[in-house]
């Protein structure tokens, strides 16, 4: 919506997927990830377009943030999780 106020527009079409996405808004646009989870994209306000800023080797967690400058990116990753689980029988500790 236009700061003075008026109809809502909507700003660009990219499918960002139906869950909770990572972006952040600068002066410049929006830096987002896309449904894919891998990839970082770039809205310009000035252009009115995307353009994509680079593939992660991995899934982007939930984590994104810009420097003020825009130099610096950050995110954090998604990583597997794993784990075991072990049940011990009769197990004595000594005093």
């Amino acid at each position: 919506m236009p700061l003075p106020g008026g109809n809502e527009q909507q700003v660009f079409g990219e499918r960002m997927g139906s869950d909770w996405i990572p972006y952040t808004v600068t002066r410049r646009g929006v830096y987002f990830v896309q449904a894919d989870g891998r990839t970082l994209r770039f809205f310009s306000f000035e252009h009115h377009r995307c353009t994509t800023v680079t593939e992660t080797p991995g899934r982007v967690g939930m984590g994104l943030a810009v420097s003020p400058d825009e130099q610096v990116l950050l995110y954090s990753q998604d990583l597997p999780t794993t784990g075991d689980l072990m049940l011990v029988e009769n197990f004595h500790q000594e005093p």
